[in-house]
């Protein structure tokens, strides 16, 4: 009976130790998470379960500014007070993401041309967001689930006191005056708000692309 060459043996063993590591790589689950209008990093429940969720998380924030003619009911350009304002909220939003080991990417470009080409670059299976009331928001949301069918899209309710689900009637029997729906809602009980996020999981962005 032949026997293989020790040393080719040897080299094919040590190639065959080396494949799982490349494929779990390739395993890990990467996200997007959406910073729009709910720039906390506590009480969550959209960031909350992206880190559930994710190996390896993205946090992003598009800073476009819409141009005057081209984008029907766009929200309008921020004055310079209310900039300054976000300004000074994503600071705020990096300082408490760097508190997870985590960073905040600010693009300034149109957002579907961003998440594009963060999809491509990292192979993202996941994005989510908290829900937004803004018309043009809703929009852009709509584009992205019909442009990427394969990839999984997430929102939760963050900004509001109930979730619809908590309501006692359907929307389209909402009460017609505030002391009718007031009398109602009073007996739901108001969630409490969520325990304190432990872990996010970090970027597979180097530091220098963050902002």
């Amino acid at each position: 009976m032949k026997r293989g060459n020790p040393r080719a043996q040897g080299t094919r063993n040590k190639s065959l130790l080396n494949r799982p590591q490349t494929a779990n790589i390739h395993m890990l689950k990467t996200g997007i998470f959406l910073f729009s209008n709910d720039l906390r990093v506590t009480d969550n429940p959209a960031l909350a379960q992206a880190s559930r969720e994710m190996d390896r998380l993205i946090c992003l924030h598009c800073s476009e500014q819409p141009s005057p003619s081209s984008r029907v009911r766009a929200p309008a350009k921020l004055s310079n007070h209310r900039l300054h304002f976000l300004h000074q909220s994503l600071k705020a939003l990096d300082q408490n993401l760097k508190h997870h080991q985590q960073n905040l990417l600010i693009r300034e470009e149109p957002l579907l041309d961003v998440i594009a080409e963060l999809i491509t670059l990292h192979n993202v299976s996941h994005v989510y967001s908290s829900y937004n009331a803004g018309w043009y928001e809703n929009h852009q949301w709509e584009v992205l689930t019909s442009r990427y069918p394969g990839i999984i899209f997430q929102q939760q309710h963050s900004h509001t006191l109930f979730d619809q689900d908590q309501l006692p009637f359907a929307l389209n029997e909402l009460p017609d005056s505030f002391s009718k729906f007031r009398r109602v809602i009073e007996r739901v009980e108001i969630t409490a708000p969520m325990s304190t996020l432990t872990s996010i999981p970090p970027s597979p962005l180097p530091a220098s692309h963050h902002k």
